[in-house]
């Protein structure tokens, strides 16, 4: 995830955290109805929030 969030962001497609905040954004909204696969998005958002820039 890591690498994604830097590729992404080295060819301009999402700004430095975008990714993680989009996760994020996703796992507040299924939390309700999906509650496990929104853990699962919330923890990539941090591995993804966490991805040093290049």
């Amino acid at each position: 995830m890591a690498f994604l969030s830097s590729l992404l962001e080295r060819r301009g497609v999402l700004a430095s955290g975008e990714l993680a905040m989009l996760l994020n954004l996703y796992a507040d909204v299924i939390a309700e109805s999906e509650p496990g696969e929104a853990a699962v998005l919330a923890y990539w958002a941090a591995v993804a929030g966490n991805a040093i820039p290049h």
